[in-house]
């Protein structure tokens, strides 16, 4: 059923709009130059022409209208300045009431205020180098989970925290087309090259296809099956941070692009899964990664706040942060399957519906026309999904509880892990003792689950 939808659609849009060539010539300009602006530009651009025309004819004329043609050359030129000096205003007032009307409605929402800013400060992702070729992506990636793998084999076997009695989710609700409907609204208006129609005509088209897709994922969710064809990801390689080398391969980060109707069915089933969490209070209170009100805000304002009153009351305080080399990339499946039903209950349809999510996946790398060979992904869960995150957030909860009973604090986000404590001056020599037993702990117990700390992944800051 996934497959004829991508299918028909195609063939339907084939029929209606037959593929054709034609030469582009895109003129990039800023989100804020409208209409107006537009128009100002050309009133500028004209008087710029009839004043270059009014001082080439004062040059040329004879001596009894020179003093007239220069009077003319003259207005000309002061009436091109004083619109090109209003035009300038014009576009400082666009520039500003633009961005200062976007920081102020995404306010309440960080994600999309620090991509404004990113954006407002011409930091946006640039193209992967084509220093590097595709395959080369392609193994690199790959290399770097089989090396941290192989560090990790010989890991004691991983633990599992047990759910309480009674807490279980064993099948998804099924769907109805106000459920599918209110989803397709709520779907950002990006669009993948994986999908078969933009995301903008799948909204002005979801009455009529509404119907199909409740079908295939009531489907899906009930026979715990997921469509193999959303199992294929490009891959598009994006720069970790501004400043490295954008011709070295590890400088970029693997990001994963899914058909829109595969995310939907994620989002549906990550809402349903989420609702269970949250009603069993299964969630870890100390993750700020991938949650409504839980933020970067809120993982700094909790740790800072704890270590400003230790050092209110005359303790000496220590923060240790603790990074993961792909850590999205490594996560064993059978590990969090084991985890999923263990730990938060997750079993029969719903569990098997997780597993084929995770299982038989493969991707590729593509660089415009350039794409290189297939591989088979047999851990991790793909950055860019919906899922994947949390997922990931299930997968390491178990590390709040691991360091807690080491008698220090913890709090995570996203594959970053605080550890932070304080003492009295006094108890310096074993609060250290303790802190570097509780980071031992959290290091075997990466490993046990096949993750690791980097060398350079281990920072203490001491207050």
């Amino acid at each position: 059923m996934a497959a004829l939808y991508s299918d028909e659609l195609q063939r339907l849009l084939d029929d209606l709009l037959p593929v054709c060539s034609f030469v582009r010539r895109p003129r990039p300009s800023d989100p804020w130059f409208d209409k107006e602006c537009r128009d100002a530009k050309r009133v500028t651009r004209r008087l710029e022409r009839a004043s270059a025309a009014a001082h080439r004819r004062a040059a040329a004329a004879s001596p009894d209208v020179a003093a007239t043609a220069a009077a003319q050359a003259a207005a000309a030129k002061a009436a091109w300045f004083d619109q090109r000096r209003n035009y300038r205003k014009l576009r400082h007032q666009k520039s500003s009431s633009f961005w200062q009307a976007k920081v102020e409605i995404n306010r309440t929402n960080p994600r999309r205020l620090w991509s404004t800013v990113d954006t407002m400060l011409g930091r946006g992702h640039a193209p992967a180098s084509s220093a590097v070729d595709v395959d080369t992506f392609r193994r690199f990636f790959a290399d770097k989970v089989a090396k941290v793998r192989l560090c990790t084999e010989n890991a004691s076997p991983p633990t599992f925290s047990r759910v309480r009695d009674g807490v279980s989710l064993d099948a998804f609700k099924a769907l109805n087309i106000a459920d599918v409907m209110n989803a397709i609204g709520r779907l950002p208006d990006k669009s993948s090259d994986a999908d078969p129609v933009p995301t903008s005509v799948l909204k002005q088209t979801a009455d009529l296809l509404a119907p199909y897709i409740v079908d295939l994922f009531n489907r899906s969710l009930a026979t715990g099956h997921f469509p193999a064809v959303y199992k294929q990801a490009f891959i598009t390689p994006v720069i970790k941070k501004p400043g490295l080398d954008a011709a070295d391969a590890s400088s970029y980060r693997p990001i994963s692009n899914l058909p829109v109707l595969s995310k939907l069915l994620e989002r549906i089933a990550a809402s349903q899964l989420m609702d269970y969490l949250s009603a069993a209070d299964l969630l870890p209170p100390l993750q700020s990664g991938f949650r409504a009100g839980h933020s970067t805000e809120t993982a700094v304002l909790r740790v800072l706040s704890d270590i400003l009153e230790a050092v209110d009351r005359g303790d000496v305080a220590a923060l240790v942060l603790l990074d993961l080399s792909a850590a999205f990339d490594t996560v064993d499946h059978d590990i969090l399957l084991q985890r999923l039903q263990l730990s938060f209950g997750i079993d029969g349809a719903a569990h098997r519906w997780f597993r084929s999510y995770l299982t038989d996946r493969s991707q590729f790398v593509r660089r415009g026309l350039l794409k290189s060979a297939v591989s088979r992904l047999l851990f991790g869960v793909p950055q860019g999904s919906v899922l994947g995150p949390i997922l990931f957030v299930l997968y390491t909860a178990d590390l709040i509880a691991l360091i807690e009973d080491g008698g220090l604090l913890p709090h995570l986000y996203a594959d970053d892990t605080q550890v932070y404590g304080s003492c009295l001056p006094t108890d310096v020599i074993a609060f250290s003792a303790r802190l570097t037993d509780c980071v031992d702990a959290v290091t075997s117990w990466m490993k046990s689950n096949h993750h690791q700390l980097p060398t350079n992944a281990l920072s203490v800051d001491g207050v």
